[in-house]
């Protein structure tokens, strides 16, 4: 506020009430007044509704909370068993490309060797002069000079290796 104004309203001679005005009006008040009940006893009355709503809402958070978990754990669960489908397909067609190639593969195997030797043994001979690889470790063979009985190979059963032309040390 302006200075001046604020000095002359301080300037101005007090309004005063009458003797008994107040009074007066708390008689009139009181004469007026409902009868209410005793506000600590609706004040505590409230207090189980309050706790029933906010069990509510706990509950509801608490159950939301839960199905999202749910919904959650089955997704990541969908997700892995959909990995593991498509990778067993991919198994599946890897293992059956592999067969593929055995049935038109030679049935040889490679025994070993240096530079200037490798032993391989052809399983087709094998079986074609009536042997099984099992028949090896149980000695139902015969090679050159034993005395074993078993199916005989067919052709000579020697072979005769080239001679290295250096020395190997093994």
């Amino acid at each position: 506020m302006d200075d001046k104004l604020s000095s002359a309203l301080r300037s101005l001679p007090r309004a005063e009430a009458r003797p008994g005005f107040t009074d007066a009006v708390w008689s009139r008040l009181e004469e007026r007044r409902v009868p209410r009940p005793d506000l600590g006893h609706r004040h505590l009355a409230r207090w189980p509704m309050r706790l029933a709503a906010a069990a509510v809402c706990l509950l509801l958070l608490v159950l939301g909370t839960r199905e999202w978990w749910h919904h959650h754990q089955l997704q990541q669960t969908t997700a892995r068993l959909t990995a593991l489908e498509n990778e067993r397909r991919a198994l599946v067609s890897e293992l059956e490309s592999l067969r593929r190639q055995m049935d038109m593969a030679q049935p040889v195997v490679y025994l070993g060797g240096n530079n200037e030797l490798d032993l391989v043994l052809d399983l087709a001979a094998l079986q074609r002069a009536g042997l099984e690889p099992g028949d090896f470790r149980t000695g139902r063979f015969q090679t050159a000079g034993s005395r074993v009985a078993g199916p005989r190979l067919a052709g000579p059963t020697t072979a005769h290796f080239p001679q290295p032309t250096k020395p190997t040390i093994y």
